[in-house]
């Protein structure tokens, strides 16, 4: 938890008071897949060890666990990578539209995954 803390101050997202508070500074962040920055990539490494975390430390009313482990056709998985970043954007999209004219962030900070990567690589003719 101390890493993935780090990051989102590093970030800029967190920014810890010189009383030891921690305040939220800017309360998105949106990355895609295209993951080349060094410190994006520790991000999302840090969010998938909360993710890991969160089964044992957070109740299942506090978080959303859930996967699907399917058989893709190989001509359906481009279409599927770009429906799984379609609902991403969707998602935030949706949350910045709910949030205008909000005053403040009252809330806590959540982290959404999204992975979809094969599990299997059959031979490919």
């Amino acid at each position: 938890a101390q890493r993935a803390l780090d990051v989102l101050v590093h970030l800029g997202i967190l920014v810890i008071e010189d009383d030891g508070t921690v305040r939220v500074e800017e309360p998105r962040l949106e990355t895609d897949d295209i993951v080349r920055d060094l410190r994006i990539r520790r991000y999302h490494q840090a969010m998938i060890e909360l993710s890991l975390a969160s089964l044992d430390e957070f109740e299942p009313g506090a978080r959303v666990t859930s996967a699907l482990t399917v058989t893709v056709p190989h001509a359906l998985a481009e279409k599927l990578l770009a429906r799984v970043d379609g609902f991403r954007q969707e998602l935030f999209d949706w949350l910045v539209r709910e949030q205008v004219g909000m005053q403040g962030v009252d809330g806590d900070v959540m982290q959404v995954n999204f992975q979809a990567f094969p599990v299997t690589e059959l031979e490919r003719t």
